[in-house]
């Protein structure tokens, strides 16, 4: 069964257990990077099950939702009432081909990425 849109956001607010989510958006490049350490790039490709992305899948898939997340993060400061879409993460998988994506580069476009972003969130006013 899908987990609903308010299923994930509680599932978040709870991860985030009343701590500053800037600044653990912050730190998730450094922790990623340490998780990352010394896993060997076949290693990195190799799925757990056919059903189950492998590491180098996800860091792939954490780099392009933290472009999504900046376009919307965007949109909806800078354009209030704007509509806010997902996307279908398997499709992406698929189309963008995740499976050939070099780890490293996808890691570092991770991690500028979300430099921008939290650096656009420290930007922003309360009121924002």
């Amino acid at each position: 069964m899908q987990e609903t849109a308010e299923q994930y956001r509680q599932r978040m607010f709870v991860l985030v257990d009343g701590k500053d989510p800037v600044k653990l958006q912050s730190a998730a490049p450094a922790r990623l990077a340490k998780l990352l350490k010394g896993v060997s790039p076949a290693r990195a490709r190799k799925r757990p099950s056919p059903d189950k992305w492998s590491i180098a899948e996800i860091v792939v898939h954490l780099a392009d939702t933290e472009v999504v997340f900046g376009y919307l993060i965007r949109g909806i400061v800078g354009e209030p009432g704007t509509r806010i879409d997902g996307f279908d993460q398997d499709a992406w998988l698929a189309a963008l081909h995740y499976d050939k994506r070099d780890i490293r580069k996808s890691f570092a476009e991770y991690r500028a990425f979300r430099q921008a972003n939290v650096a656009l969130l420290k930007s922003l006013t309360p009121e924002q």
